[in-house]
């Protein structure tokens, strides 16, 4: 099989400008981190479940529920504290999101 002058150029053109990209991966890695975002979508829950909310905590100030992780990402987040929902069941919330 015989390859034309233009197979040739165009293979040529190919290999010289595939790696191109590959030059910036550490550019790339070196740009500024982009936020870690945690969308948390739970079903049947209560505000008095969360232990970062008022409600969460008994008239004593215990909690109701043991969560430390969730309280740790809480602390050290952003709480949305005021949900509200378009349906009294999960579905159509779960789909709008």
């Amino acid at each position: 099989m015989k390859i034309s002058f233009s197979q040739k150029v165009s293979s040529a053109f190919l290999l010289l400008i595939l790696p191109l990209p590959l030059t910036h991966i550490e550019e790339i890695a070196a740009a500024e981190p982009r936020p870690n975002i945690l969308f948390i979508i739970t079903d049947d829950q209560e505000r008095r479940e969360f232990n970062f909310l008022k409600e969460g905590k008994t008239e004593h100030g215990h909690p109701r529920n043991l969560s430390p992780h969730l309280d740790r990402l809480a602390q050290e987040g952003v709480v949305f504290p005021n949900q509200y929902v378009t349906s009294p069941v999960c579905t159509p919330s779960r789909f709008s999101v």
